[in-house]
């Protein structure tokens, strides 16, 4: 079993606000060995704020950025670099990694950015393949409320041509994986809601 949790509970801290905001309530999910859940989206959606929350709640790294499929099967291939966490997201994570403050700058093109190495995860992971059991594209949108919205075929195209998660010359495999592999939007207004929402999606893509 690579995760279980049982009635979990956890509460923040916001600045200026003594009182503390809960989050988490009697959360209970296990995750065999074994199962995978990919995170899609453009640039700036939030997936990589997202997957270093995950790592904190306990949820086992594989790939940022570059996650690559096996050729015949279709499993994802790890590839464990660290995270690359633009500006925005350095307040949303620093109460989750207090370490992160002092990590170095860089200036990239599209904005400052800190590499986060990986949290969870380790040599006996990322030296296999894993099968996806499904697919979530994160969509940070504050002015709106939240949503869990399940894909239809066409959908889905449409935002992974859009996510720039495409590769060149597979594009019938790919149909094929796709087809078998259920994928859902999630909408949300803040990282906690954004966590809530994927245990609930991960409990029922990965049930016991």
């Amino acid at each position: 079993m690579i995760l279980k949790i049982t009635d979990l509970h956890k509460s923040f801290h916001s600045p200026g606000n003594h009182t503390p905001i809960h989050v988490l309530k009697g959360i209970n999910l296990k995750i065999s060995q074994g199962e995978t859940v990919a995170i899609l989206g453009q640039s700036g959606s939030g997936k990589s704020t997202l997957i270093a929350a995950l790592q904190h709640d306990g949820f086992e790294y594989l790939c940022d950025d570059v996650c690559p499929l096996e050729k015949n099967e279709g499993q994802l291939l790890p590839v464990p670099l660290s995270q690359r966490l633009k500006s925005g997201s350095w307040g949303a994570l620093e109460s989750l990694y207090p370490s992160l403050e002092k990590l170095p700058i860089h200036n990239a093109p599209d904005s400052q950015i800190k590499f986060l190495p990986p949290a969870t995860g380790g040599q006996a992971s990322w030296d296999r393949s894993w099968p996806v059991a499904g697919l979530i594209f994160p969509q940070y949108q504050p002015e709106l409320s939240p949503l869990v919205h399940r894909l239809k075929p066409l959908e889905l195209l449409s935002l992974l041509a859009n996510s720039e998660s495409l590769g060149s010359g597979c594009e019938r495999k790919l149909l094929t994986w796709l087809e078998a592999i259920p994928s859902i939007v999630i909408r949300y207004s803040d990282l906690a809601e954004a966590r809530r929402l994927f245990l609930g999606i991960t409990k029922e893509l990965l049930p016991d």
